[in-house]
């Protein structure tokens, strides 16, 4: 997505040139149904733009998967101290890296 942007960031530009030209003739424009096409015209072009802007921008309230696997980690340890179970996952899960380890080397 990100190359795309970069690549087609001319588009944007052409786009926003266009609006400008368009409001100018809208101000010199004396035919009411002329008119009424071009400022149709202006807000499909603001919707799209509008659109466009909306799409690029990252959602504020989700987090990263990176951090939303952090919290879920944590989670997982209070949870398994507070039921004293904690030593035991961690035994577990040191003997299943060891074996993960094992099968690698070999």
């Amino acid at each position: 997505m990100r190359h795309f942007l970069r690549n087609y960031a001319f588009l944007d530009d052409i786009k926003q040139k266009e609006l400008a030209q368009l409001e100018k003739e809208l101000k010199k424009e004396k035919d009411p149904s002329r008119k009424e096409q071009i400022k149709a015209t202006i807000s499909r072009y603001r919707n799209k733009f509008k659109d466009h802007e909306h799409k690029l921008k990252r959602p504020s309230n989700k987090k990263p998967k990176s951090q939303e696997k952090k919290i879920e980690i944590v989670e997982r340890y209070k949870e398994l101290k507070q039921c004293g179970k904690l030593s035991r996952y961690l035994e577990r899960k040191r003997k299943k890296i060891l074996k993960k380890d094992e099968k690698c080397f070999r």
